[in-house]
């Protein structure tokens, strides 16, 4: 046991760098191996649901629909006009009112069914990630608990 510990006593700086250089490694390399196969999960469903997403994406449509009930019949300039994402918004989030605004539709944003009302979009939940530019529906979105 005495002649052990003076081996090990006899360890200089550098022997005990490339011990802590290789039990680090390993440390990483088992992290690696465990939290990657939940991490693949993870992205496979966030593909997923992007995909869900595109599939909404009807490409002839033009404008957006409106649910106006007014007798006069909505300027056009309300019609190119629909509900924004300004930021992104996390899956389950409640939207807030600075989460999004009124823009302009784009050619390359067209979604049939988008919505033209900030007060249809305030105050429910994300059913899924939301980022910045896109373009929201009814069905991006379900009331929060606690609403009617």
């Amino acid at each position: 046991m005495i002649q052990l510990q003076r081996d090990v006593m006899r360890l200089d700086k550098e022997d005990l760098f490339w011990v802590g250089n290789v039990v680090g490694l390993i440390v990483l390399l088992v992290a690696i191996a465990i939290l990657a196969p939940q991490k693949e999960r993870e992205r496979q469903e966030y593909l997923a649901k992007q995909k869900l997403a595109a599939t909404k994406v009807s490409p002839t449509a033009t404008t957006a629909t409106t649910t106006s009930t007014s007798a006069a019949a909505p300027s056009k300039e309300a019609n190119d006009r629909v509900v924004t994402a300004i930021r992104s918004i996390k899956m389950g989030a409640v939207v807030g009112s600075d989460d999004v605004a009124l823009k302009p539709l784009k050619n390359d944003q067209t979604k049939s069914k988008a919505l033209a009302d900030l007060s249809k979009a305030v105050g429910k939940k994300a059913l899924h990630e939301i980022e910045p530019g896109d373009v929201l529906t009814d069905s991006d979105l379900q009331p929060a608990s606690g609403t009617k």
